[in-house]
């Protein structure tokens, strides 16, 4: 019996050890089989091979400014993918355009001069497969950037520099201004713009004569010529705060009665300037203005100021109290009450078609709803600055009317305002 079991679990261990090699070898022939099959593996398009695509024909060449529009006749092929032009420019880029097979038309865009341009036009099959290129000489007009530089000119303005142009065809252009110190161009800011009536105040100079730098320059880094001009900037003064007072027409919001929220709490000088640790400093920084919606009437907060004085204004600058979050407004609208010559404002003054809109600010978080980044901090600490070009003359109340606020709701929460301009006497 001893002997029996001895032997019957030798052999119970060798099958054992058996299967198991086995199952090895079985699984090292499927891994290997795996590997070189998928060395083997070749990618390729959907469509392999077939004639090389024909050329578009009857190509009409229609110049746009820095660029042109080629209209044409596709080929007659079910393979046909897409249309695509190239442009070697002589600045040696390569600018790559594309067209689907539903259009007759591609757009060449984003050249620097109106020198005629050399295009190569190429049929593209589904497999890839380009036809040979047909050259296409096209005579683009006066690129936008240029064309921009050609309306810009410069004058002296409350606080610095007035910039007017012309910008036809509405292209996104960027207007740069700069001085000459020392004998060197530096540049000081940039704004960016569509508009077709273009008119920015560059402002934050000091009164005194300089040398002014002015140029444009466009989304592929296209650079104008600089337009110089010696100008003494109008001296533009921050509106004294004592003189501010907060009053209530028609239409306005109730005054909160809580410390931290009170209407004179958004000029009292302070405000928080660190978006990281923005209710720091003992408390101080906890005061701001809150005014809130009327949702039984279905009206906006609002709330209007006294500024004490006629006041020419050259910009508002509104600094926030909450981060892109809660009651502070991400959209509202700035009013003025025109050349009022009375002592005071009465009541029913409120009635909005009495007031004229001077102008409408979004308040962007640069980054995405949720994070923070050094953009948002920058947005957040600097406030929004909203300037008038020209300056706004005759104004001695402002009003401020909430669009929407970041919870969802129409709110409006400030921890300042400041009014910079000149005095009307």
């Amino acid at each position: 019996m001893e002997l029996n079991f001895i032997i019957m679990k030798r052999i119970t261990v060798n099958s054992y050890i058996m299967s198991r090699l086995n199952l090895f070898y079985i699984l090292s022939i499927f891994i290997a089989s795996t590997i070189f099959s998928c060395e083997e593996e070749q990618h390729s398009p959907i469509n392999k091979g077939g004639d090389l695509p024909e050329q578009v024909t009857n190509v009409k060449v229609i110049s746009t400014p820095g660029g042109a529009d080629l209209v044409y006749t596709l080929p007659n092929s079910k393979d046909l993918s897409y249309i695509e032009a190239i442009v070697n420019t002589p600045e040696g880029n390569t600018l790559n355009f594309k067209s689907s097979t539903y259009r007759d038309t591609i757009s060449i865009t984003g050249l620097a001069t109106e020198n005629v341009q050399e295009v190569l036009l190429y049929s593209v099959s589904k497999s890839g497969l380009k036809s040979q290129p047909l050259l296409v000489d096209i005579n683009p007009l006066t690129p936008p950037y240029m064309k921009v530089f050609q309306t810009l000119t410069l004058e002296n303005g409350l606080g610095g520099v007035d910039v007017k142009y012309k910008n036809e065809t509405g292209d996104i252009l960027a207007v740069s201004i700069g001085r000459i110190i020392d004998g060197e161009f530096i540049e000081d800011d940039t704004y960016y713009s569509n508009k077709k009536d273009g008119r920015y105040l560059f402002w934050g100079y000091e009164p005194i004569p300089q040398q002014f730098g002015v140029y444009i320059r466009d989304r592929w880094d296209h650079y104008s010529d600089t337009l110089y001009a010696n100008i003494t900037p109008t001296l533009e003064i921050m509106f004294d705060k004592s003189n501010f007072k907060a009053i209530r027409l028609e239409n306005d919001s109730k005054f909160l009665t809580g410390k931290y929220d009170l209407p004179q709490n958004m000029w009292d000088g302070r405000w928080s300037e660190d978006y990281n640790n923005p209710y720091t400093d003992g408390g101080t920084n906890w005061s701001h203005g809150k005014f809130l919606e009327d949702s039984e009437l279905g009206k906006p907060a609002a709330f209007t100021i006294d500024l004490g004085q006629l006041c020419c204004i050259s910009r508002i600058r509104f600094n926030h109290y909450w981060r892109f979050e809660n009651d502070s407004p991400k959209k509202y609208e700035v009013y003025g009450f025109m050349d009022y010559g009375g002592d005071y404002i009465q009541y029913t003054d409120g009635a909005w078609h009495n007031w004229e809109l001077l102008a409408t600010v979004e308040n962007v978080k640069p980054s995405s709803i949720g994070g923070n980044s050094n953009e948002d901090a920058e947005s957040w600490e600097a406030g929004n600055i909203v300037t008038f070009s020209p300056p706004v003359a005759g104004v001695r109340y402002i009003r401020i009317k909430a669009i929407e606020s970041w919870n969802g709701k129409r709110n409006l929460d400030f921890a300042e305002v400041t009014v910079y301009g000149q005095e009307i006497q």
